[in-house]
């Protein structure tokens, strides 16, 4: 870990684990680290917190908790939201860490194609729902992480991708993009005349990406 001037403030190993994120908490005091174990006939997450302050002294004796998820659970992202709140995602759920508690958000039972957690205070997923013979709707999630109310939107495509940014979730649907935030409201939809590659969004503007050119709007 750095600090803002490019000086090391402490290094941390990993023993028997692979780190696939981490995250640092809103007021700097806190690491988390997302651990996965696969080396037994399970895969096996942690989280593991780490107390800054302490990792530049002892950063062998800098953990402050280590949460293990249920065996076969694969964690792969970890975000530090309002009020300090940690939201896991694995692929099959998302949980929050609050008062040394994990709890769950979101359990997948459904036909969840993408989620995100890189958000401001919330987590969206989206769940495809049939709507004919041949066609299907994109149904867009967006859980409050602390009134945990959800917000819907739906599209009538099956989403390729979705990018997040703050408020913003943009959703690519081959030839277009709809912006929408996170209180459930369309903020702009683009038509391309071609594929699109990828996206990348910011609080204000977005930059779409083709296979032979970048494109700026505003949003």
């Amino acid at each position: 870990m750095y600090n803002p001037d490019g000086k090391e403030m402490f290094t941390t190993f990993l023993a028997n684990t692979r780190a696939v994120d981490v995250s640092i908490s809103n007021d700097n005091k806190y690491l988390a680290i997302a651990e996965v174990d696969t080396s037994g006939t399970m895969v096996q997450s942690y989280i593991r917190i780490i107390s800054i302050d302490k990792a530049e002294d002892d950063p062998t004796n800098s953990t402050e908790k280590t949460y293990t998820s249920e065996a076969g659970k694969l964690i792969t992202n970890v975000k530090y939201q309002d009020r300090n709140k940690l939201v896991c995602m694995y692929t099959d759920s998302v949980t929050e860490i609050e008062n040394d508690q994990e709890n769950a958000l979101v359990d997948n039972t459904k036909q969840i194609t993408f989620q995100s957690v890189d958000l401001e205070s919330n987590m969206c997923y989206i769940e495809e729902k049939s709507s004919g013979l041949f066609t299907a709707d994109s149904v867009v999630n967006i859980v409050d992480i602390n009134s945990k109310e959800t917000k819907q939107y739906t599209v009538n495509y099956v989403a390729k991708e979705i990018y997040t940014y703050g408020n913003i979730i943009a959703l690519n649907l081959g030839t277009e993009i709809e912006f929408i935030n996170t209180g459930g409201w369309l903020v702009k939809r683009y038509i391309a005349n071609q594929e699109i590659t990828s996206i990348v969004v910011s609080d204000s503007i977005a930059g779409i990406i083709y296979r032979d050119k970048i494109e700026i709007i505003n949003l």
